[in-house]
């Protein structure tokens, strides 16, 4: 199945499947930044729900902005450039942006911090906000419901610890999953694949993408 062009300048919003990025023939330049889902509400001043697993065009999150950040970091000289013009965007935009709710951010570190090992009661309780707002406002400011986020949180602690030699039950308890079954549960839903198939797949270093096959 063919996919789509990314836009020259793009914003990916939380993905909870795999996906398969395919670069054209030729040299090519990829400036990227990763952002914390609460700043990204902040910097784009947008309910981050509606960006969950797609890939969104800069201009229709930031309008004209988006155009020129990009034409710019095109024209500089070296990539240290690209970098200082992308974070000095980012720093003028944060400037006069409005601060998120401070019980969601609190809620969204201390779920980060215990890698999704968090109820959502000490959660709701911890925030000082009613359990239904607490889970609108949760999913606005990250873009998944705080259950979901923690299980992908999870995931993603689990395969960090599978860089290692580590056995795949001795993982799944350290992660935080109550047996392997339920850790070859999520692989197969977030991952498209078994972990065993994900142990023998070359990988970049130190990264969980893996190379295309040949």
């Amino acid at each position: 199945m063919r996919g789509e062009r990314f836009p020259i300048a793009c914003v990916g919003g939380l993905q909870t499947k795999a996906a398969v990025v395919e670069a054209p023939g030729g040299r090519v330049s990829v400036l990227g930044i990763r952002l914390h889902p609460v700043g990204a509400y902040r910097l784009f001043g947008r309910r981050l729900d509606a960006t969950t697993g797609f890939t969104i065009d800069l201009l229709d999150l930031v309008g004209p902005d988006g155009p020129d950040l990009a034409a710019r970091c095109f024209d500089a000289a070296t990539v240290e450039a690209r970098f200082r013009i992308v974070i000095e965007w980012i720093e003028r935009r944060m400037a006069r942006a409005a601060r998120p709710n401070a019980g969601i951010a609190w809620a969204v570190a201390r779920l980060e911090r215990s890698s999704g090992a968090v109820s959502i009661g000490e959660l709701v309780n911890g925030s000082n906000i009613t359990p239904a707002r607490f889970i609108s406002l949760f999913t606005q400011h990250v873009g998944l419901p705080p259950k979901r986020y923690g299980r992908l949180l999870r995931f993603r602690h689990a395969l960090d610890l599978l860089q290692g030699d580590s056995k795949l039950s001795d993982v799944a308890l350290s992660a935080g999953y109550y047996d392997q079954p339920h850790l070859n549960a999520d692989f197969r839903e977030f991952a498209g694949m078994t972990p065993t198939a994900f142990i023998n797949a070359r990988r970049y270093p130190n990264s969980s993408s893996m190379q295309e096959p040949g």
